[in-house]
C-alpha cells in the first residue's frame, strides 16, 4: 500500500504491524473486520482517520474507494481488500505533516468523506440496485452471487449505512468544523 503526492513522490508506505490495534469493544464486536486504533487522536486528521478506523469493513472500503476515485489514483492506491484498507488507514495516520498541512488534509478528507457518505443515501441505493440488477445477469457466477448477496442484505445494509451517515455528520459537528480546526491550529501554534 502506498500514498503518493501529486508530483509522484512516495509520501508513505507502511506495514500493518507498525500501528497497534485492538478489537472493538462496546457494541461493535459483532461487526466483521472491525478494529479500533489504540492511540488517541493528536490532530484533526488523526480524528478523521480514527473515525474511519472505527467503521465496519464495508464502510471503510466504500469511503477509501471514493477517496481514491475523487482524490485521484495518483494520490492513493488501494484495491479495497481488508489488508489494503488497514494499511491505508495506518499510512494516513503516519503521514508527516505540520499544523497547517494537517488542517489542509483534514479539510480535504472531511469534504471527500462527506461526499462519499452522501452517496449512502437514497440516490446511492438507486445506483447500487441498478448495478446489481445488471450483475444478476452476469455470466460470472461470483458476480451473480455478489448481486444476490446485495439484495439479501440490502435492508440491514441500508439501515447500517444510514447510521454511518448520521454518525459522520455528528462527528463533523463535534470534531472538525472550520471553527474547531481554527481552534486546534491556534492552540498548536501557540505551544
Amino acid at each position: 500500500m502506498a500514498i503518493w503526492s501529486g508530483s509522484g513522490a512516495l509520501l508513505s508506505a507502511v506495514s500493518r504491524s507498525d500501528v497497534p490495534h485492538a478489537p472493538c469493544r462496546g457494541g461493535c464486536a459483532s461487526t466483521p473486520g472491525y478494529t479500533e486504533a489504540v492511540s488517541a487522536p493528536s490532530s484533526p486528521t488523526d480524528s478523521i482517520v480514527n473515525w474511519l478506523a472505527r467503521q465496519d469493513q464495508e464502510t471503510q472500503q466504500f469511503v477509501l474507494l471514493q477517496l481514491m476515485v475523487m482524490g485521484g489514483r495518483a494520490w492513493l492506491e488501494v484495491d479495497g481488500s481488508p489488508g489494503e484498507i488497514d494499511e491505508t488507514i495506518d499510512a494516513l495516520r503516519r503521514l508527516e505533516r505540520g499544523p497547517s498541512e494537517d488542517v489542509g488534509l483534514a479539510i480535504w478528507l472531511r469534504g471527500l468523506i462527506s461526499f462519499a457518505v452522501s452517496k449512502m443515501g437514497e440516490q446511492g441505493w438507486s445506483v447500487g440496485e441498478k448495478v446489481n440488477r445488471e450483475l444478476l445477469q452476469d455470466p460470472d457466477p461470483q458476480m451473480r452471487q455478489r448481486a444476490e448477496r446485495f439484495f439479501a442484505e440490502q435492508p440491514l445494509r441500508e439501515k447500517r449505512w444510514q447510521r454511518v451517515a448520521a454518525g459522520w455528520r455528528e462527528f463533523v459537528v463535534d470534531s472538525v468544523t472550520d471553527e474547531k480546526l481554527d481552534e486546534w491550529m491556534a492552540g498548536t501554534i501557540a505551544r
